[in-house]
C-alpha cells in the first residue's frame, strides 16, 4: 500500500523564494517565452525601456534638487540656528531633551582592524564639529581579535588630539565566536557595544531622553555641521522619536583616487543614487519608505525600543529599520538632510584584490534581500501604517531587488535573447521599429545623465593636481560606460548570487567585513 506524503512549505520559505524567483523569471523570460509568446516579450522589453528612461530622468531631476539642498544646508550655521529654538514652542514637549544644553550625541562606531590613521582621521573630524566637544559620547565597538592594538590606538588618539578628554569615549570588546551570531558584519558588534553603553548610562542615572543616537563606520568623516543639523532636525520634527534621520549625501572620496576605476565609479553610483532617491518623489515610492543605510540617527530611546539589532542576521543597517517599524506599529519613517559625510570606497591590498573586495561588499549588501521576507511578514499587521504606505514598502522591495537588477541586463541582451530562440521575430514589423524607439528613449536617458557628471565633480574632492590633463580627461570620459558596466557586473552578479542562495534555502554564516586602507 502506497503511503501518502504531504509536502509542506512554510510561509517563511515562500517569501524567501519570491525575490530570486521573480528575478530569474524576469531574466530568462526572453528565452522561456520568446518562442511561444514573442509579442509579450517585446511588450515587456519596451515597458522596461520606458521604465528605465523614467527612472533615469526622474533620478536626474532629484539629483539636481538634492544638490541645491546640499548647497543651501551647508551654508547655514546649524548650531547657531539650534540655539535660537524656543523649547516652549516645539511640538511633542514630552519627548524633548531637558534643555538645549543637555543634548548629547551618542555616536556608535564599530571597529574591526582599522589602522591608526583611519581612526585618527575620523576622530579629528568629530573634534571639528560645530557642537561642543562635551556634547559627544563616542562608543567604540571593538572586535576581540585585534582589540589590544585598537584600544592602544584609541587611547593614543585621545591623548594626542583631545588631551582634556572633552569628548567622552567608551569602548567595549565584542567577544569572538558567540553562538548564533553571523561573522563578518557589523551588526553583532554594534548590538554588543550599544547595549553595554546604554547599561553604563543607566547606571549613572543619565536621562536617555537627552541622547540622540548616530551610528557610523570607522572611516566616516562628518561635515562640521553634521551633528548640529541633526540636533535642529530632531528638535523641529513632529513625532521625533518615531523617525530616523539620514543624510542623503554619502561621499565616498576618502580614498577615491587610490582605488581602481570600477571601484570609484561604483562608489560614485551609490552616492548619486542616494542623493537622487532622497530628493525626489517617485510614486508609489517616497522617501518615507527608505530603509536605514550606513549612517543614520534617531532618539537613543528609539534604539532601545527597537531592541537594537539582530546578531543572527547577515545584515544590520536595513534590519534596524524593520525592528523599529515593528516596535512603532508601522509609524516609523526617514527624514533626510543634506549635510555630507565622507567615506571610503571599497579597496583591497592590490588591484585585483580591490575588485574582489568590491564584489564581496556588494554581496553583503545584496544579502539585504533578507529584509523582503521580514518586511512582508510585518507590513500587513502594522496598525499605524496606511494602505498606501504598505503597498509602497512592498513595491520598494520588488523594485530594489528585482527591477533595478534585471532591467539593465535585459535592455542590453533581451532582444538578442529573443531572436536567438525565435528568428521569426526578425521578420515582424516591430523588429525594426521597436529597437529604434528603444534606442531613442535610451539616448534621451543618457542625455539625462549629464547632471550626474556635474554633481559628482562638485561633491567630491578634485582630482590630484599631479595628474596630467589627459589622465583627468580619460577618467572623466570613461565614467559613464564604466557606470553602466557596474550595472551589469558588481551591481548585478553578487546581488543575484545572494537572492539565488536565499531562494535555495542557504544562509550565510559569515560575510565580508570590508577592510580599510591608508
Amino acid at each position: 500500500m502506497l503511503k501518502k506524503y504531504k509536502f509542506k512549505i512554510s510561509s517563511q520559505r515562500i517569501l524567501e523564494i519570491i525575490p530570486g524567483a521573480l528575478t530569474w523569471s524576469t531574466l530568462l523570460s526572453p528565452l522561456v517565452l520568446g518562442y511561444f509568446y514573442p509579442d509579450f516579450v517585446v511588450f515587456m522589453l519596451s515597458f522596461l525601456t520606458i521604465y528605465w528612461t523614467f527612472k533615469v530622468t526622474n533620478g536626474m531631476a532629484g539629483l539636481v534638487n538634492g544638490y541645491r539642498k546640499y548647497k543651501a544646508e551647508t551654508s547655514v550655521s546649524w548650531f547657531e540656528e539650534s540655539k535660537k529654538l524656543d523649547f516652549s514652542k516645539l511640538n511633542d514637549p514630552q519627548t524633548l531633551p531637558e534643555s538645549f544644553e543637555k543634548i548629547k550625541h551618542f555616536v556608535l562606531v564599530p571597529v574591526y582592524s582599522e589602522p591608526y590613521t583611519i581612526l585618527s582621521d575620523s576622530f579629528k573630524s568629530y573634534l571639528a564639529t560645530s557642537i561642543p566637544n562635551k556634547s559627544l559620547t563616542i562608543v567604540y565597538g571593538i572586535e576581540q581579535k585585534y582589540s589590544d592594538r585598537v584600544i592602544a590606538d584609541i587611547k593614543k588618539i585621545q591623548k594626542e588630539f583631545d588631551p582634556k578628554n572633552e569628548i567622552e569615549i567608551m569602548y567595549f570588546v565584542h567577544p569572538q565566536n558567540i553562538e548564533g551570531e553571523v561573522l563578518g558584519v557589523a551588526g553583532p558588534n554594534r548590538d554588543w557595544a550599544a547595549r553595554r553603553a546604554v547599561e553604563e548610562l543607566q547606571k549613572r542615572n543619565e536621562n536617555l531622553n537627552n541622547y540622540i543616537f548616530t551610528t557610523m563606520d570607522s572611516d566616516t568623516k562628518p561635515h562640521p555641521e553634521f551633528f548640529a543639523r541633526i540636533t535642529y532636525l530632531y528638535l523641529t520634527t513632529d513625532e521625533r522619536k518615531k523617525r530616523f534621520y539620514e543624510t542623503a549625501v554619502h561621499i565616498f572620496d576618502n580614498n577615491t583616487y587610490e582605488v581602481p576605476v570600477i571601484n570609484r565609479v561604483a562608489a560614485d553610483g551609490i552616492m548619486v543614487a542616494l542623493l537622487a532617491t532622497w530628493s525626489t518623489l517617485n510614486w508609489p515610492t517616497t522617501t518615507e519608505q527608505m530603509d536605514t543605510f550606513s549612517c543614520y540617527s534617531c532618539a537613543l530611546t528609539t534604539l532601545v525600543k527597537a531592541d537594537y539589532w539582530d546578531p543572527s542576521l547577515g545584515i544590520d543597517d536595513s534590519i534596524f529599520f524593520w525592528r523599529a517599524f515593528k516596535a512603532f506599529e508601522g509609524n516609523f519613517e526617514g527624514v533626510p538632510f543634506f549635510i555630507p559625510i565622507h567615506l571610503d570606497a571599497a579597496e583591497g591590498s592590490g588591484y585585483l584584490d580591490s575588485h574582489l573586495s568590491l564584489y564581496k561588499q556588494q554581496l553583503r549588501w545584496g544579502w539585504g534581500v533578507i529584509t523582503f521576507p521580514i518586511s512582508v511578514k510585518l507590513i500587513p499587521f502594522a496598525k499605524d501604517a496606511n494602505i498606501v504606505d504598505k503597498i509602497s514598502h512592498i513595491w520598494t522591495k520588488i523594485e530594489h531587488f528585482v527591477l533595478l537588477r534585471a532591467t539593465p541586463f535585459l535592455l542590453t541582451f533581451g532582444f538578442l535573447m529573443l531572436t536567438f530562440v525565435n528568428e521569426n521575430v526578425k521578420q515582424a514589423n516591430y523588429a525594426y521599429a521597436i529597437p529604434k524607439i528603444n534606442s531613442l528613449l535610451l539616448s534621451i536617458a543618457l542625455l539625462g545623465l549629464l547632471p550626474l557628471f556635474f554633481v559628482r565633480l562638485k561633491l567630491k574632492k578634485p582630482m590630484p593636481k599631479s595628474w596630467p590633463w589627459y589622465k583627468k580627461f580619460f577618467i572623466s570620459l570613461i565614467s559613464l560606460p564604466a557606470l553602466y558596466l557596474t550595472y551589469l557586473t558588481f551591481a548585478f552578479i553578487p546581488w543575484l548570487e545572494a537572492q539565488t542562495k536565499m531562494m535555495l534555502g542557504k544562509k550565510y554564516k559569515s560575510l565580508y567585513y570590508t577592510p580599510k586602507f591608508r
